[in-house]
């Protein structure tokens, strides 16, 4: 029987939360920044002299976590970061010159950091799009074809059209491995390398320890149960064990390093740091906040959903420095006001507004969908603030027909929450899961 630990995650067409927001950085046409699995980083990733971090916005006085924002980092990084875009949902690729991502209406843009200049490169139609991945000239994407079946797509950006590349596949994680994308079958049975031009080119018995990335000659990394090892291929029987330790929630990938973060049942969170030139592990500090991407000067971490300060770590004096949202505006929407709560919703009574029949059967919900419907452990859950930020994408739901609960599992993701929401249209009718994810 294969283990929970396998790639086999039921999620939703269009996560709004967190979980579906990723970058990853290549710093330029041919030289690639990662080389691990998709995402790369959830939040912020560091490119060629520059930080690129999402964040909120306000559009129309209204807070949105939308926005994507360049941070020089230069002379010290003294200086104020930039509007890229406000329309960021996802899983946006800094590539020669330019941003590629997924907007709010689910298309895929590309932008020009220079000018501003945007073009859209592949229209959704109303289809989830839940990873994406450029390499060289390739731009590789993951769509659900089908309600529940989702297929690999690619398109040449020097010219073509999107082409349908492999079917029924996971829709989680593409892999870049020598110059192509790889992907998982839905069943998690088959590990395929596909290119936008030939189509499947090779094929593995997927394993199940958990895939972290390749390196530059195609050998893997795994992680299973705390050791992270390599083999020549997934099929390999012979393995190099690089490190073992207790409790990984997260592994961020680079071609020389590998930055493991341990969460432990207290709640203490550990940076490590993996050398692949001098073969060892050592540990870097203890913190707060999960880190998304690092260099050689510094480590990013940000906070779960936008709640909170993006902080650039120093490796050298392990100084932290907050970067808050920009241009926070001094008053309401109402214009009344000083706005002093973060960014957050208006508080309604969220929680106060479900009965205790209504929570019972929610909860009851909430443990049969992590026990049948999720591949990993459900270790705690609670109601969300009654001002948390994704009641905001559920405005046309009335108080006391909306709830929000954070779910910890021990799923590696970005932050140490979940969220699973549950909606009905009146009283009279059923409770129904609408989404789950980061």
């Amino acid at each position: 029987m294969r283990k929970k630990s396998v790639f086999l995650i039921i999620l939703f067409v269009l996560p709004i939360l967190v979980a579906a927001y990723f970058i990853k950085v290549h710093q330029s046409g041919t030289q690639i920044h990662h080389t691990g699995r998709t995402p790369y980083s959830y939040n912020a990733a560091i490119g060629d002299g520059f930080l690129l971090y999402k964040d909120g916005i306000y559009i129309d006085g209204q807070y949105r976590y939308s926005a994507l924002y360049k941070k020089d980092m230069h002379n010290g990084g003294d200086g104020k970061p930039a509007l890229v875009t406000d329309d960021f949902f996802g899983c946006a690729n800094i590539y020669q010159g330019d941003v590629i991502y997924i907007d709010t209406d689910y298309d895929i843009i590309k932008i020009d950091l220079s000018s501003g200049r945007k073009k859209t490169l592949v229209e959704s139609n109303g289809k989830g799009i839940t990873d994406m991945l450029a390499i060289d000239t390739k731009l590789y994407y993951i769509r659900e074809k089908t309600e529940g079946i989702y297929c690999l797509f690619g398109l040449d950006m020097a010219g073509g059209e999107p082409g349908e590349i492999k079917k029924d596949i996971s829709p989680h994680y593409l892999y870049h491995i020598c110059g192509c994308a790889g992907v998982i079958s839905r069943d998690a049975e088959k590990f395929f390398v596909c290119d936008t031009e030939k189509g499947v080119i090779d094929e593995y018995e997927n394993p199940e320890d958990e895939i972290q990335g390749f390196l530059a000659d195609g050998t893997a990394v795994f992680h299973h149960q705390g050791m992270v090892y390599t083999k020549r291929n997934p099929e390999s029987d012979r393995k190099k064990v690089l490190f073992e330790m207790e409790h990984i929630h997260r592994i961020i990938f680079h071609p020389d390093e590998i930055m493991a973060v341990t969460l432990d049942e207290y709640g203490l969170m550990e940076i490590y740091s993996y050398s692949f030139e001098e073969g060892k592990l050592r540990k870097i500090m203890n913190a707060d906040t999960l880190p998304e991407d690092f260099d050689d000067a510094c480590i990013v971490c940000v906070p779960s959903g936008g709640e909170g300060a993006v902080e650039l770590i120093d490796r050298e004096n392990m100084g932290i420095t907050k970067l808050y949202m920009p241009d926070r505006p001094e008053k309401t929407a109402a214009g009344d006001e000083k706005q002093d709560d973060g960014g957050k919703l208006p508080e309604k009574a969220y929680s106060e507004s479900v009965s205790e029949e209504d929570l019972q059967i929610l909860e009851g919900l909430l443990k049969d969908y992590y026990k049948n419907g999720f591949p990993y452990d459900l270790i705690s859950y609670k109601i969300a603030e009654d001002n948390y930020k994704g009641y905001e994408y559920y405005e046309d739901y009335d108080v006391g027909n909306i709830l929000i609960f954070k779910v910890r599992t021990t799923h590696e993701g970005d932050g140490l929450y979940r969220t699973i929401i549950f909606g009905r249209d009146d009283t009279e009718t059923d409770w129904e899961r609408l989404n789950e994810g980061y």
